[in-house]
């Protein structure tokens, strides 16, 4: 494909998405960075660390991410949007194609719980707050649980190492020096 009159190829390039859904992928990311930190440091915050002078601030730059979202997508940002943003949840347990994580699955547990917990207490709200205390003591009894099973199988291998007779090895003689 040189100087010699051959044509070069036509190269396309196909795209699947439209360009609203470019334009959507694109402004998500301009509500999801702010409310990710919003989230993150109301949480620290309301546990005694974080930077509650940022919090105000934070809010505002949320308010103004969800303007640019509408302005480039005619609408404003539904519940999916929001959720996925604050979706916390460990992407490994949702994966199917992977063996079961039990350890990980209660700790899931746990922090749903503390987060639920937390939630009502902000908001006096008993049932709610119960609620989530149930679930984390739910949480914390599975990983002990899951622990007490692996300290098991370990003491049963080690019994087991233990009780078989550790092979002989053959001793070299060696031939003196003369």
């Amino acid at each position: 494909m040189g100087d010699n009159g051959e044509k070069r190829p036509h190269l396309r390039l196909a795209a699947e998405n439209d360009r609203k859904a470019v334009d959507k992928a694109r402004a998500r990311y301009e509500i999801d960075w702010p409310l990710q930190k919003l989230a993150a440091n109301i949480m620290r915050v309301s546990r005694g660390a974080g930077e509650p002078y940022s919090v105000i601030q934070q809010c505002i730059d949320v308010v103004k991410g969800a303007q640019a979202f509408c302005d480039k997508c005619g609408d404003w940002p539904g519940d999916n949007e929001v959720r996925e943003a604050l979706d916390f949840h460990d992407p490994k347990l949702r994966d199917y194609s992977r063996p079961y994580d039990e350890r990980s699955s209660a700790i899931e547990d746990i922090v749903e719980g503390a987060l639920r917990l937390a939630a009502a207490r902000l908001l006096r709200q008993d049932l709610q707050e119960r609620h989530g205390e149930k679930d984390l003591l739910d949480g914390v009894r599975r990983l002990e649980h899951y622990h007490a099973e692996l300290r098991a199988k370990w003491e049963a291998e080690r019994k087991a190492a233990r009780a078989k007779p550790a092979p002989r090895s053959k001793k070299l003689i060696r031939k003196p020096k003369l």
